[in-house]
């Protein structure tokens, strides 16, 4: 029923909408399982950027057609980084077009993340991601390239089997860096103070040799 093999739908008397809801809705209440109230998604396997050439694109292209029964594949790659020229695109600004970069390689991967424009400041401050999605062929002027078509993205925890541990950690990065901007403040304010005396130091150095008498012939 419906537009795909795993639609259904069923049909009844419209004064029993009210019950069928009522036990439909008891019914999950007590036997869903609680990793069921969330999204899962399934990860094939884990990825470096410089894993993702054409002959494996190619290779993953004989896997198809995919759909129903044979998903396209996923993929994870860890702690990506912006390069510098990921940006929000779309009307309201709401999509993520990236360029990422990982320690692997000196590939420079395209992809777009719809509707996860929350992630751009954090990406921009050069931080890392870890992303899961799927490799798709996108043309544009004439040009073929890979694209990653991002499903998700988690910005990487530490320790993640150790909550408090891991809180430590950040806690101890976030204290670096409140250091770093503190240094960098004191560094900005003092130097143009540091600039001003030295420029007085040379005109005090100057004028002095220029002060000197000229030598005096024998």
């Amino acid at each position: 029923f419906g537009g795909h093999m795993y639609a259904a739908g069923l049909t009844m008397v419209e004064e029993n909408i009210p019950a069928f809801t009522e036990r439909f809705e008891q019914f999950v209440a007590e036997n869903i399982l609680e990793e069921q109230t969330y999204p899962q998604i399934d990860i094939d396997a884990v990825l470096e950027f410089k894993d993702i050439t054409p002959k494996f694109f190619r290779v993953l292209k004989q896997f198809g057609p995919f759909g129903p029964g044979n998903m396209k594949p996923v993929f994870v790659s860890k702690k990506v980084f912006d390069f510098g020229t990921s940006r929000l695109v779309g009307k309201e600004q709401e999509h993520l077009k990236l360029e990422l970069v990982d320690s692997s390689s000196e590939n420079v991967m395209n992809g777009i993340a719809f509707r996860m424009q929350q992630y751009n400041d954090h990406l921009k401050a050069l931080n890392p991601l870890d992303i899961c999605y799927t490799l798709e062929e996108n043309t544009f002027n004439g040009n073929t390239n890979i694209q990653l078509m991002i499903k998700d993205i988690k910005i990487p925890i530490p320790y993640p089997a150790d909550e408090d541990k891991s809180l430590e950690a950040q806690n101890q990065i976030v204290a670096i860096l409140d250091k770093f901007d503190a240094l960098t403040a004191s560094i900005t304010e003092g130097l143009p103070r540091e600039i001003e005396l030295r420029q007085k130091q040379y005109a005090y150095y100057r004028d002095l040799l220029l002060s000197f008498p000229a030598a005096q012939a024998v």
